[in-house]
């Protein structure tokens, strides 16, 4: 297994072998004695075989994340005046005895 990670990990730093086409990518891993699982994920492009040999373990995501919470800010358009009263008070100077 650690034969194939070191592969793995070659193939990734060589730009050559990263962007070869898969026959020839099959070729070099053939020369350098790679496991019938790296050559057959590599043949087949279905990573299952690797996952058998590196452990088959499932990778969960965790339940909480690491991101800080977020409030939202108020608009800059909404204006924060009081709001007139739907239904205004009678103005009292029109009703006054005086105004008579």
């Amino acid at each position: 297994m650690s034969d194939t990670i070191d592969l793995l990990e070659r193939i990734g730093q060589n730009a050559t072998l990263r962007h070869a086409d898969t026959a020839e990518l099959a070729a070099t891993l053939e020369k350098e004695n790679a496991s019938a699982s790296l050559l057959a994920a590599v043949a087949s492009g279905d990573r299952s075989h690797l996952a058998e040999e590196l452990g088959n373990k499932s990778n969960e995501p965790p339940q909480s994340t690491n991101f800080p919470g977020h409030e939202e800010e108020p608009d800059d358009d909404e204006d924060d005046s009081v709001e007139a009263p739907e239904h205004p008070t009678p103005d009292r100077r029109r009703n006054s005895p005086d105004r008579q």
